[in-house]
């Protein structure tokens, strides 16, 4: 890609909207949680909106991470590969760490925990930091050994890890929950497509343009959630055929809807819109909200969590009202940590 004027235009414009959707898919983070835990401990996957939302949630901030961690001009050393890692370890280990402890003794849970559930509601960290040492070690592999065809090697490393995933579907092994292997299994092959989307940008973003793949893929994800939805509640569950749709198909179509979605939306997050600078300023403090929430969710006795598995209107109002509270607080008790180098860089892992 050449560095003329549209392209820097094209760059700055990108990550607006990647922050963007980066804040969306934190909002739904909060939004399932408060479904989760906030509402008896409903079940997301029983009400319509929580089947939409955790189809592409996660797998978007996976890719999002990888198109991110992609740089097209990288230099792969020994020490620049323990320097990186090192950088990760303080921006994703130590908040994990540290706010794993500080919600386990709030919660007058024993720290033993981390032996059976690792970290527990704190695993998406400490997945991506994983995930982050498999491509950084692969990276330094490729210069390394001067290999060719990068692409296919990173598509063949996702074939693995979802062969690996599957093997350890069935495993009740405390090292695999304590290592959450088959989240960083499942969720690696996401990463991964987004270092190769952003590896190919130019064709990517045609991909984006294409109405034809975008009308395929919304059909499919909309078929597929209907299918997945009902399947929940009859002998079909567990079916080859669903699990394949909820694993793979929804995931991967659901990812594309919504990227296309606020790709070709770009041009409104470059405009100063109190919208566009709220979703872009949630989007740059999602680590800070992650490691918040939790503290700020308690069981709502006073709402009736079946009457959200029928009722959409319900479902949205309810939970997006109580959800923007959360991460508005969130956002509050963040500004006012971050007033401190020093809690800044022991709580969010931010520099001295």
């Amino acid at each position: 890609m050449m560095l003329n004027g549209e392209t820097l235009k094209t760059e700055s414009s990108r990550m607006h909207w990647i922050d963007a959707m980066r804040g969306f898919t934190m909002f739904l983070v909060v939004f399932y949680h408060f479904q989760q835990f906030g509402l008896g401990m409903l079940n997301p996957l029983e009400t319509v909106l929580g089947n939409v939302f955790v189809s592409f949630r996660m797998p978007a901030f996976f890719f999002i991470s990888g198109f991110v961690a992609y740089k097209s001009i990288d230099f792969w050393t020994g020490g620049n590969w323990f320097k990186r890692l090192r950088t990760k370890a303080r921006v994703e280990l130590t908040p994990t760490v540290v706010f794993f402890l500080l919600l386990t003794l709030c919660q007058g849970k024993s720290l033993s925990l981390f032996f059976a559930k690792g970290f527990n509601l704190y695993w998406f960290t400490f997945v991506l930091f994983e995930i982050f040492c498999v491509y950084f070690t692969a990276s330094l592999l490729y210069n390394k050994l001067k290999l060719r065809y990068f692409t296919a090697g990173m598509l063949m490393l996702a074939v693995v890890s979802l062969a690996i995933n599957l093997l350890l579907k069935g495993s009740s092994q405390n090292i695999v929950e304590i290592l959450a292997l088959r989240k960083m299994t499942g969720f690696l092959p996401f990463f991964l497509l987004g270092v190769v989307c952003k590896r190919h940008s130019d064709k990517f973003f045609k991909c984006l343009n294409n109405d034809w793949l975008i009308t395929i893929a919304t059909v499919v994800f909309i078929a597929s959630l209907f299918i997945v939805y009902y399947a929940y509640f009859g002998v079909y569950q567990m079916h080859p055929v669903v699990q394949v749709l909820r694993n793979y198909v929804v995931k991967f179509s659901g990812l594309f809807t919504v990227v296309a979605l606020f790709y070709n939306k770009r041009h409104f997050f470059e405009g100063d819109s109190k919208l566009k600078k709220i979703m872009c300023f949630v989007g740059k403090r999602t680590l800070d909200i992650y490691m918040l929430h939790f503290f700020l969710i308690s069981d709502m006795n006073c709402i009736y969590p079946g009457a959200l598995r029928g009722n959409i209107v319900y479902e949205l109002v309810i939970c997006t009202a109580f959800s923007i509270v959360i991460v508005a607080v969130s956002l509050g008790i963040s500004g006012f940590i971050r007033n401190s180098k020093m809690l800044t860089y022991l709580l969010f892992g931010g520099k001295k």
